[in-house]
């Protein structure tokens, strides 16, 4: 069988297992078997795949039709460029994430960095490679943690980052350190989260599962920031596309911030609220 016929007969699969992409997908499980580029291998007629390559692929097939995330049977997903490390214990990376990123960077500060939720640390590694600041890493899951640490070497930022287990800023016992806090929370009502897309379901619950209105860790955050942050400082957070409202809301009532700002991903939904810390408790040490 060729490289062509094998992808095509794959895609036949995904389709019937309504998987969304069946053709990208069924290129990208076959390149990652053969170490090839999927374009080439969807045009090659000629060459004759070896038995036990085919083997491997239906394997690797039969999963993806059981609606296994592609990047969990790859081992890896991109973000901001870069390859990461993925498992069922971390959120898989995804696009419109990136827009964080980019808000962060444009709030340069030489203060440390705190990203809440790190998962599978591609945001407090991307972070701390683009800005060369300290960036402490949250996580109340050791198994993410474990994750994020492998990345952070991967990527030879681990001299960069300080990895804790902990609950949220409560880590940090209210001092104002940061200069920026990001977080991609979990954000989903508990509700939506059993008709979610067979591959979300896949991501750990504890990742997904904001509550009963899916804001529970995004007021928690809101909340404690303002300790936490020096003045000037900015927290970034990525939302759920009809939360603006509600978070912009929980924003304003706090008095040491000054004016929420809502941004939308490439999709043009909105997707991150950000917020500055305009002023100062009295007696606190900045």
């Amino acid at each position: 069988m060729s490289p062509q016929e094998a992808i095509r007969a794959a895609a036949r699969r995904f389709t019937e297992a309504g998987v969304p992409d069946p053709v990208y997908d069924a290129a990208a499980l076959l390149a990652h078997l053969t170490g090839r580029e999927p374009l080439l291998l969807r045009t090659d007629r000629d060459t004759v795949l070896f038995p036990e390559t085919l083997d491997a692929y239906r394997e690797l097939t039969e999963r993806r039709a059981q609606r296994i995330p592609l990047q969990h049977l790859l081992g890896s997903a991109w973000f901001c460029d870069r390859e990461w490390l993925v498992t069922p214990d971390v959120l898989i990376p995804r696009w419109e994430t990136e827009l964080l990123v980019r808000r962060a960077l444009a709030h340069p500060s030489g203060a440390p960095i705190a990203d809440i939720g790190t998962g599978s640390g591609c945001l407090a590694v991307t972070l701390a490679l683009e800005t060369h600041c300290p960036v402490f890493a949250v996580d109340i899951s050791p198994a993410a943690l474990a994750v994020a640490q492998k990345n952070a070497a991967r990527q030879q930022a681990s001299n960069r980052i300080t990895f804790l287990q902990g609950d949220g800023l409560s880590a940090f016992r209210n001092q104002a350190r940061f200069g920026r806090i990001v977080s991609n929370p979990p954000y989903i009502p508990t509700d939506e989260c059993r008709r979610l897309q067979p591959e979300v379901l896949r991501d750990p619950l504890l990742a997904l599962d904001g509550g009963p209105d899916g804001l529970d860790i995004l007021r928690a955050l809101i909340a404690d920031a303002p300790g936490a942050l020096v003045k000037g400082g900015w927290l970034l957070l990525e939302i759920g596309s009809d939360q603006a409202a509600q978070v912009v809301e929980l924003m304003r009532a706090q008095p040491l911030f000054g004016e929420p700002h809502v941004f939308q991903d490439d999709a043009g939904l909105d997707r991150v609220v950000e917020v500055q810390k305009v002023s100062t408790d009295v007696g606190e040490t900045l």
